[in-house]
């Protein structure tokens, strides 16, 4: 879970045209949360910039008197929800952001001399700026065989007239207002004038603002503690829609030394978004992404140490590893070890066996071939493997935070069971499960179909919250045809806390 929700923190205003494309393992739809980030968050950022505009020092001198405006600093108005308008336009694939009626002001010292005599006061200058626009076009740069995630920022407009600015106030002690008005009128002239250059540099004011947010994620990222990386590559274009947008990613599980090129694959198209669902993350995920793990790890051999050490690490009984327990299963341990020989079980994925998961609607189809090596000290004891075969509807529901899943066991079958002998020689387990597996498979699927009719917890939204300290209610998971979906609700302060976490794991994402 941690994995997926890895993906959405890739969640933000950036988005992108193809640098090739393919078909996505992986989508994420997204509602309301990127315009409340560009709202709540990436705008007022911008308007913070208007903050280092420069009036230079004004004034005019005479024969007989001088008048001075000088150490003028600007101040903004914060802006209301309501004079900020996103909207995402679907035939153009664009963002654009408008900003109206938005104030600010200029604070500074006034000075006037009289012959020889000296006056000091105080200057304000308010500028109502009319509109301030721009439209974020997303695209995609090339990266190698990949996509890296980039846009353009087009269409800036910056709407400011010479009536808008107007003194507020000019005191210069007792000087009288027609003596005031020459400096008035040639003070307003000069900052319209340079309102007028600041026009011509506010693209890279926005841009300026927006890199600050741009996603700095790669193409690829290592999974921790593992050989394999995880392609966040964009096969296609991100789709802005009126509500939403909607993001696809590659999502192929890798080894990390191989790399990997996307241009080999084909995936049947999945869901991007549920009109139904009211959460305002979404996520599909194809089936293909499972499988593209287990196979990588196949492919790698990589193997999972069960000790007594990583016994401990899950809270789990570590007393089991003993040879005169596992001697019930393999008697012949007892032959070459001692009863109290700690084992270690080496777990992998049988190169030889087919291991992939198929989803259908409310329905899991599977075959996992575990390979266990069984180390008795640092000698190998023996290698036992087969093909696990499982089919069962599912339901996932969620109530008080927990979340529960339900259905029939329809089959469970234990196929291509194999010996391969170490220190010990052989092994009749394989006969004795052939002559019992019918009645052991029915007095497995009972079981299991009890525990599927209660109903089994799975710890998914606990998890959630360990890794991310938000508090969320509920996730919704369903299965359809070849993939899988979740969905939450959070809202833009959860979705920062999400990403500031993730951060933890050594990933930019702003």
């Amino acid at each position: 879970m941690k994995l997926v929700l890895l993906i959405l923190a890739l969640l933000s205003i950036s988005a992108c045209s193809a640098q090739q494309v393919y078909s996505p393992a992986m989508n994420v739809a997204v509602k309301d949360l990127l315009i409340f980030k560009i709202r709540d968050i990436v705008i007022p950022e911008i308007m913070e910039e208007f903050k280092q505009i420069a009036i230079p020092d004004q004034g005019a001198t005479h024969e007989h008197y001088e008048l001075r405006v000088y150490g003028m600093e600007a101040d903004i108005t914060p802006l209301t929800k309501d004079q900020i308008d996103i909207v995402t336009d679907e035939p153009t694939n664009t963002l654009s952001v408008t900003i109206n009626n938005f104030q600010m002001s200029f604070q500074g010292k006034a000075y006037a001399r009289a012959l020889f005599i000296h006056f000091h006061g105080e200057a304000e200058l308010s500028a109502l700026i009319r509109s301030i626009s721009f439209t974020i076009a997303p695209k995609l740069k090339a990266d190698g065989d990949l996509n890296r995630l980039d846009y353009d920022v087009q269409n800036v407009v910056f709407d400011v007239k010479a009536g808008d600015i107007k003194f507020t106030k000019l005191t210069i002690g007792d000087l009288p207002s027609w003596l005031l008005t020459s400096i008035t009128n040639l003070f307003v002239e000069s900052t319209t004038f340079i309102y007028h250059e600041f026009e011509k540099t506010f693209d890279s004011l926005v841009v300026k603002a927006l890199d600050h947010w741009r996603v700095t994620i790669p193409d690829a990222i290592q999974i921790p503690s593992t050989q394999f990386s995880l392609s966040v590559s964009f096969p296609d274009v991100p789709h802005m829609k009126a509500d939403r947008i909607e993001l696809p990613f590659d999502g192929t599980v890798f080894s990390t030394a191989e790399g990997y090129n996307p241009s080999t694959r084909e995936l049947e198209a999945i869901p991007t978004f549920n009109p139904d669902d009211e959460n305002n993350i979404q996520v599909f995920l194809h089936q293909y992404l499972i499988n593209t793990a287990i196979n990588a790890i196949k492919t790698s051999g990589t193997e999972l140490v069960i000790n007594e050490e990583m016994l401990e690490k899950y809270q789990l009984p570590t007393h089991i590893l003993l040879v005169k327990w596992f001697s019930h299963l393999f008697p012949k341990l007892l032959c070459a070890y001692a009863p109290e020989t700690e084992l270690t079980i080496k777990l992998g994925v049988d190169p030889t066996l087919n291991s992939a998961l198929e989803f259908s609607e409310g329905k899991i189809h599977g075959e996992f071939s575990p390979r266990l090596s069984f180390f008795a000290g640092e000698e190998l004891a023996f290698t036992w493997s087969f093909r696990g075969i499982l089919d069962a509807d599912m339901t996932f529901t969620v109530a008080d935070k927990i979340s529960t899943v339900t259905g029939v066991l329809n089959t469970l079958d234990i196929e291509d069971v194999t010996f391969a002998a170490g220190s010990v020689p052989d092994s009749d387990l394989a006969d004795i499960i052939g002559k019992f597996k019918l009645v052991a498979e029915n007095l497995a699927l009972s079981t299991v179909n009890k525990m599927l009719e209660t109903g089994v917890t799975i710890p998914i939204i606990p998890a959630i919250q360990e890794a991310f300290e938000i508090d969320i209610d509920a996730i919704k998971l369903n299965l359809g045809d070849k993939h899988a979906s979740a969905s939450l609700n959070v809202d833009v302060e959860q979705f920062m806390q999400i990403l500031s976490h993730l951060r933890k794991y050594g990933y930019s994402l702003n």
